[in-house]
């Protein structure tokens, strides 16, 4: 059974996933999303606005794949420390 992204965020303690964020992915802008749809679960259409809000225009395809692209080399990292 293929897991989720949401199943693997659950598979540690949130203060983990935070410690290896703040760690290992240098983008801010990758950090943010990460942190909101990770933890707050919210859609990337909501997300995408409220990065439009601070003035940067991103559309709605762009913010998921860096989503899921932040999301696989956290993965990476996490694999590696345990």
């Amino acid at each position: 059974m293929a897991h989720t992204w949401k199943d693997i965020v659950k598979s540690r303690p949130r203060h983990v996933w935070e410690k290896l964020i703040n760690e290992w992915i240098y983008s801010e802008l990758d950090r943010y999303i990460l942190t909101r749809k990770m933890f707050d679960d919210i859609t990337f259409d909501t997300l995408t606005e409220e990065i439009q809000k601070g003035k940067r225009q991103m559309e709605v395809d762009m913010v998921r794949r860096r989503f899921h692209r932040a999301f696989e080399r956290l993965l990476n990292y996490a694999e590696n420390v345990g």
